[in-house]
């Protein structure tokens, strides 16, 4: 929450990598952002996901929603067998009130907006 124009959105895109401060520093655990190693920032991206207003612009439409699930996952050697990572997007996905048989195999624009936004927060 905030006044229009008091910089929420530019601080995302600074935490997001898009926007370089014009002075300061932006900091992950003390250190700035720009000094993080690779390890670093993985760990970073593993903690903080951007949750985009608009749900319909954000998902390739080629792609059905268990790729969009897996792909961080894999990413991120989540899970170790294709069990595991089936059983943590199921997690995932009852976690922000949505069921498996109803939104996998499904493309994004089967879905509701609300549907979407839960997707990028599971």
């Amino acid at each position: 929450a905030g006044e229009s124009g008091s910089g929420k959105s530019t601080l995302a895109m600074m935490l997001l990598g898009f926007l370089a401060p014009t002075s300061g520093e932006v900091c992950y655990q003390g250190k700035p952002m720009q000094t993080l190693s690779r390890a670093e920032q993985m760990q970073f991206r593993r903690e903080v996901q951007a949750v985009f207003q608009d749900p319909f612009a954000v998902y390739n439409p080629f792609y059905p929603i268990d790729h969009v699930l897996t792909v961080p996952i894999a990413k991120f050697k989540l899970a170790k067998s294709k069990q595991a990572t089936r059983d943590l997007i199921e997690e995932a996905l009852a976690g922000v009130g949505l069921r498996s048989e109803e939104t996998l195999g499904r493309f994004p624009h089967q879905l509701s907006g609300g549907q979407r936004q839960r997707i990028m927060v599971a």
